[in-house]
């Protein structure tokens, strides 16, 4: 179970972004809807979002605390929230954390740091994942990527 944590935050991350109404779901027999009531469209919904921008420049483990810093590009243009989130695991040694972008329009450098529990994180192969969750006026999209990296001892 420890090492399906990435894993795990990836997949509750990606069930619980997006939930959509279906509307005419259901058999070819269903009646139609009538003239008054609004249909919710994706496209109005997509319209809604704010523009965002999520790019990792570096992953960088620090030497005497073991703690690793993810550093991101990132940006968020219009009406809204947006939020990245990462998280590390390797072997026991596992953290994950999120941060906040002001949706101002402005490209900024945003730093998560990840701190293991039980231990410290060390030069090698590791399990990361990276998201976002990015909310208008009436929805939320997001996504999550679990990849394996090599923390360089740089």
């Amino acid at each position: 179970m420890g090492r399906l944590t990435a894993a795990s935050s990836a997949m509750a991350l990606a069930a619980s972004l997006l939930t959509l109404p279906v509307v005419g779901a259901g058999t070819a027999s269903a009646a139609p809807l009538p003239e008054s009531t609004s249909r919710p469209s994706l496209a109005a919904s997509r319209d809604a979002l704010p523009s965002t921008v999520l790019k990792i420049r570096s992953i960088d483990w620090v030497n005497r605390t073991g703690v690793v810093r993810v550093t991101a590009r990132v940006k968020c243009t219009g009406q809204g929230s947006f939020r990245w989130e990462t998280a590390l695991q390797q072997k026991r040694a596992r953290d994950r954390g999120s941060a906040n972008v002001r949706c101002n329009g402005e490209h900024s450098q945003s730093t998560i740091v990840l701190d293991a529990h039980r231990g410290r994180f060390h030069p090698g192969p590791a399990e990361f994942m990276r998201g976002s969750i990015t909310c208008g006026d009436d929805v939320c999209i997001g996504f999550a990527t679990l990849r394996h990296i090599r923390i360089s001892p740089r």
